[in-house]
């Protein structure tokens, strides 16, 4: 006390140091209970919104390079004749047979029950959750890849006073451009959930986020808290650029990646439509092929750890149709720090581009595509199954490299388009639809479903079997 006196009574101590003083206390006393009680500061900084008051209108952006999505939140009063936001995914393409390829249930995932004996809803109810999960496990014959469901689903107990949900992504301070907090989830439509990377999180969180099996140690860094903890595999690379999980059995309860059978299917993008909002047409007659003198472009520069045998293929399509490659694996250059300046030039000269995927496995198609949607070119693919992308693309909007016997029959079709506009501008009719590229919002998914308490409880017994099974990537060779 004798020193506290000295600095607050006696008529030497400047007020400013005074308050500098009592300044660092607060600081010291905030930061210290915030390390302590997390889950307390998180529920007493979280906005408050009453849903019933506002509706909650958000304004999807165009999507930009590598991938930045961004969102604009809008309130307006119930008395504004405003509509909401929504993404129409209710109109998914015909999905093929599970089977075709490789046996998606051989080790599917392995439920300990329906539902918990202590659920009680009713049929109804049973079915409204059950379709949110891959038709691999409770029910088959489902259209849909679920995305739309489970962005539209609304769990039955949940409201603006539900517990926060943390998920914990282990090795997220890695991932510097995701933010933490509850900022992650603000524009869901289930968005009481927080993003962590504070590995104080082990024993608490609702959910464990594993990203990319190449940062997963070979035995799991922690053991589970509990039964209730929810373990999530977030996987975007191809299985045969992912490191072993043998040593991860019976551990992970949900999957997370672009393969249409994971508990939450998440694609590098989706083909949609804002369904409330007028699509934006081209304007009729537009010819695509105006001004474009070249033809083939490709920027790439991984040339070696691949399997899908690009290489060669770019390389024998070169001898019959111009081919300009750009990057580390040919003779032309485009910085990426010019990513832009390089779209816009690819958009001005040229009239394909080579989305060709470093792996050739089952649902495996990457931001390739994408990039030459956004450059408005015909995408020229190579990678997954011509089912999985026509699953999942505009119908003739890309050419798959297998319609053809060889790169010289290939070559020989682009040349005619080349040389004819009518044709070429077939390509692009979709987008009379009004479909664009657009996120599948994965992480709000997430959300709903760590609040859905009538889940039925699951885990895969063997991640390993379930993620890269015999004949889910075929190397170089053509698919049956």
């Amino acid at each position: 006390m004798g020193f506290w006196r000295r600095v607050f009574w006696t008529r030497n101590t400047k007020w400013q140091e005074k308050v500098f003083i009592l300044t660092v206390i607060m600081v010291v006393f905030v930061t210290s209970m915030i390390n302590l009680r997390p889950q307390m500061f998180v529920s007493q900084l979280e906005p408050k919104l009453t849903m019933q008051n506002h509706r909650l209108d958000k304004i999807f952006v165009s999507i930009q390079p590598q991938l930045d999505f961004q969102y604009n939140d809008r309130f307006y009063s119930p008395e504004f004749n405003e509509t909401s936001y929504c993404l129409d995914y209710s109109n998914p393409r015909t999905r093929t047979d599970f089977k075709v390829g490789f046996d998606r249930t051989a080790n599917p995932l392995h439920p300990i029950m329906f539902f918990p004996p202590e659920v009680n809803i009713s049929e109804v109810e049973k079915k409204r959750i059950l379709r949110l999960l891959p038709d691999s496990f409770l029910h088959t014959k489902s259209q849909s890849d679920r995305v739309y469901e489970q962005l539209e689903h609304v769990p039955r107990t949940y409201s603006n006073n539900s517990k926060i949900k943390v998920v914990y992504i282990w090795y997220l301070e890695q991932w510097k451009n995701v933010p933490t907090g509850l900022e992650f989830f603000k524009h869901c439509k289930v968005n009481r959930c927080s993003l962590t990377h504070d590995r104080k999180a082990e024993a608490t969180a609702d959910a464990v986020v594993f990203a990319n099996s190449g940062h997963l140690p070979r035995s799991p860094p922690f053991q589970k808290s509990s039964s209730k903890q929810i373990a999530i595999l977030n996987i975007n690379e191809s299985p045969d650029r992912s490191w072993s999980m043998e040593k991860y059995k019976n551990y992970f309860n949900w999957t997370n990646t672009y393969r249409v059978d994971s508990t939450i299917y998440d694609p590098y993008f989706k083909i949609g439509r804002d369904c409330w909002k007028p699509p934006v047409i081209p304007k009729p007659g537009r010819n695509y092929a105006e001004g474009r003198t070249k033809k083939v472009a490709w920027m790439v520069s991984n040339c070696h750890i691949v399997k899908s045998g690009r290489m060669d293929y770019a390389k024998a399509l070169g001898k019959h149709v111009q081919v300009d490659i750009y990057g580390g694996c040919g003779t032309l250059s485009c910085p990426a720090s010019k990513h832009r300046e390089c779209v816009e030039m690819t958009r001005r000269d040229y009239k394909f581009y080579l989305s060709f995927e470093n792996h050739k496995c089952h649902d495996y198609f990457t931001e390739k595509v994408m990039n030459a949607y956004d450059a408005e070119l015909v995408p020229i693919v190579l990678g997954a199954r011509k089912e999985d992308y026509a699953q999942v693309l505009p119908k003739h909007s890309y050419i798959h490299i297998e319609d053809f016997e060889s790169p010289e029959k290939l070559g020989e079709y682009l040349n005619l388009l080349d040389k004819n506009d009518t044709l070429y501008n077939e390509y692009f009719k979709w987008k009379e639809t009004g479909d664009k590229i657009m996120d599948d919002l994965n992480w709000c998914r997430v959300c709903t479903l760590l609040h859905e308490t009538s889940l039925p409880v699951m885990w895969y017994e063997d991640i390993q079997r379930w993620w890269k099974p015999d004949g889910v990537c075929n190397g170089a060779k053509t698919w049956a």
